[in-house]
Order: structure tokens, then sequence, then C-alpha cells
């Protein structure tokens, strides 16, 4: 459990870490060592350890801390199953630690479902080790590989068993997300509901749509970008808001809207994005509010506000044509994860298709628009620059229900 997304995001894709957003903390109180673990409001695990109590010989921690260690790195498809499922190994390098302590501990598990710590129950407390280290995580190596039995050295030692408690191969090919032990977000995911969304439509260089577009997919003439603030609910991963930018573009002769960046404010949300469909997922905040006659929409990035986005409050109707050829319109993504070993694992180009959209009648309205864009390395929503701020347009909508279903439309391994 990480309180920051990018770690969580290359550990969990790259090494297969099973990671997950939270809120850890450390802290020394007197004479206590204090670690907590928090997720969703609730505590779910508190460790106590007498602070700087005895000390161990940094040598022997080092040669602890430079064994190999193992992780279950599950990558699924776009549709269900999994596109990878092997055991992963690592070695840190170039251990330096500075500082190694063991002490008497305590330990408290609270049972939390999606922090299920406690699922270990506690039988008897051995020790505490305090250390503070400098350290190399490297590229990994495929132990074991539960897609390709034929492949692996060592098939002996995986066979089937009978235990139900065992976690067998067939147990792990049929689990839906990393970790194991909680899984992120379930193994399929079909529907939308309640997304309520306001779309910025302008036009920007043409420079800037080429640079932002794969070599296979081919961009419209109109130099189109649209932004979009998305409050959703979905069966399996949630409540949350979501930021996207999107390119209209055509692939094979069909329209598309390629995602460039989605910044959402939920872990849970951005590993399924990031791991299922290949969305462009980063953790930010993205906000959409009324503020009497206007609608607000805001993207912050850590603390700063990158994108502010206004429009005119249920000002003219949209027909029903428009905002259901909008909100029906595929998605295309770019899904490219790595391997262990730092080669490519997944590149594809993958579509999302949404379908049978029930929309609010109510809540279909278009107006003029603006759209301030600031410079951002991290989210650089602005090397889109807006050509004109007149030509700025809104559409307020809100999907009650909506199916999704992946598609994998090119493969870069095995087609380059």
């Amino acid at each position: 459990y990480l309180d920051d997304e990018p770690p969580t995001a290359a550990g969990r894709e790259l090494w297969g870490f099973p990671k997950r957003h939270a809120l850890p903390s450390l802290t020394v109180e007197k004479d206590t060592l204090v670690g907590v673990l928090k997720h969703a409001g609730q505590l779910a695990v508190m460790g106590t350890m007498a602070f700087k109590h005895q000390k161990e010989d940094v040598t022997a921690a080092a040669q602890k801390l430079s064994r190999t260690t193992c992780n279950l790195r599950l990558i699924p498809d776009v549709n269900g199953g999994l596109a990878s499922a092997q055991l992963v190994g690592f070695n840190l390098s170039d251990v330096e630690v500075k500082e190694a302590w063991t002490g008497p501990a305590r330990l408290h598990l609270n049972p939390h479902v999606t922090a299920p710590a406690s699922n270990l129950p506690v039988t008897k407390i051995i020790g505490g080790t305090h250390l503070k280290t400098n350290l190399v995580l490297p590229l990994g190596r495929v132990l074991y590989d539960y897609k390709n039995i034929q492949g692996n050295l060592d098939q002996e030692r995986f066979v089937e068993d009978d235990d139900e408690d065992l976690l067998s191969p067939q147990k792990i090919l049929e689990a839906p997300a990393m970790p194991i032990m909680a899984p992120s977000y379930p193994r399929v995911l079909r529907h939308i509901h309640n997304r309520e969304s306001l779309f910025i439509k302008y036009t920007t260089s043409r420079n800037a749509i080429l640079a932002n577009l794969p070599y296979n997919v081919e961009a419209n003439d109109d130099n189109v970008v649209l932004l979009s603030w998305n409050k959703t609910e979905s069966t399996g991963i949630g409540a949350y808001n979501k930021f996207n930018v999107h390119i209209p573009c055509r692939y094979r002769g069909e329209e598309f809207l390629f995602a460039v960046l989605s910044v959402i404010d939920s872990g849970v949300t951005l590993n399924a994005g990031r791991e299922i469909f290949g969305q462009p997922c980063k953790y930010g905040f993205p906000e959409l509010f009324i503020d009497k006659d206007t609608l607000s929409a805001k993207l912050s990035f850590g603390n700063q506000t990158v994108v502010a986005g206004t429009s005119l409050y249920k000002h003219t109707a949209m027909s029903l044509t428009d905002a259901a050829a909008l909100a029906s319109t595929p998605e295309l993504n770019l899904k490219f994860i790595p391997g262990v070993s730092g080669k490519p694992d997944i590149a594809q180009l993958v579509a999302i298709r949404y379908s049978q959209p029930e929309l609010d009648m109510s809540i279909m309205h278009t107006s003029k628009a603006r759209v301030a864009l600031f410079p951002h390395v991290n989210a650089p929503v602005a090397d889109l620059p807006v050509n004109e701020q007149q030509q700025c347009q809104a559409y307020h909508l809100r999907i009650k229900h909506c199916r999704m279903q992946g598609e994998i439309l090119h493969d870069y391994i095995s087609e380059p």
C-alpha cells in the first residue's frame, strides 16, 4: 500500500508488486516507532516497536535484503482472462544499510475488506526490525509462466493439488487482478452508471495533433481536441472523477476518440484503466461543479491547477441524436505494458465500445465555453494549445447506464 500513484502503477506493471493506493505512515513517538496503514478512512494495520532498542549488524541486514524476492504478476486482457500470469523474481542491488535495529514489537490487524491484512492473523510476535537503507531496484526475470506451462524449465515443482487452501495454477489463472489477496477490480468491467460529463471542444495546431497519434491512426482534418470531465459510478471500481484529453480520429475508416491523457482521483480506477484497456491514466484531481449560472470544471495535478473550463449551465438543449452520438463514440487507447525484463510485454491498440447509452433527458445541453490551459510537465494538456477561444463549444450530458466492451484492434509486437 502506497500513498503515491506513479510507483504504484510502475511496481504493478513491471515487477508485479501487489500494490494499492492507501495512506501508510511511519513516525517516532518518543520511545516508540509507530507504523500505521489507513485505507478508505479506516484503520487497517497498526504496528509498534521499541525505537532504536538493539543494534543489528548492518552487513547481515544487507545480505537479507539481497535475497531473491518473488511477486505474482497478473496483467488482464481487455475482455476477461489474463494476458500475463507470471511468477517474477528480482534481487535488490547496491544495498547499503545505514542503520539496523531490532526490538520488541506488537501488531494489530483490523478487519478491512479492501486491505485484508487480518486474513493473515497474528499467532506469535517474533520481533521487529527497523532499517534505513540506500538500494537499487533492478529489472527482474520470469521464474514461471502460468500461461505457458510447456515453456517452464521445472514443471515437476508445480503440480495440481487437491487441497482447496493451496493457491493452485488454476486459481491463479482465474484471479481477476493484483493483489491476489484483495484484487483491485473484478475480472470483467461491463457497465457504467450515472456518468455526468462536460465536454469542451476546441481546435489546435496540426503538428500538436500529429505528435500525439500513433502512426497507423489517421487524424481528422479539423484538428479538434475534446476535453471532458466525468463524474462516474462503475460496477466493480466504485465512484470517481475523471478528466480526459481525446483527439477525434479514424482507424480503418471508423470514427474514434483517441485517448491522449486521463487523470483520475481513484487508484483502483486508475489501475483498472491502465491494465485492462491501456488508458493513459495518471493520478490527479478533476472537479465538475455548478456555480449559479456557470458549469465549472477544473483539473489539479498535485497542488497546481492545470486546466480550468467554464460553460453556460443548461443553456441550449441538445438533440437526442447528437447526445447519443457523443456518448457512444468508441475510445481508442495505446495499451503499453513493459515486462519485468524491461522489454515490451504488451503493445496493443485497444478500442472501448460503448453501446445502448440510456441518457438523462434533463441534462443534455450545449453552450459556448472557455478553457484555460496551464503548462505542467507531468500533465501537459497545454501542449495542445487552444487556437480560438471564441470557437470553444461545451456539451453537458448525463448517462444513466451504458454497456462497454473492449477489443484489440492491432498488436504492435506481432505486427510492428
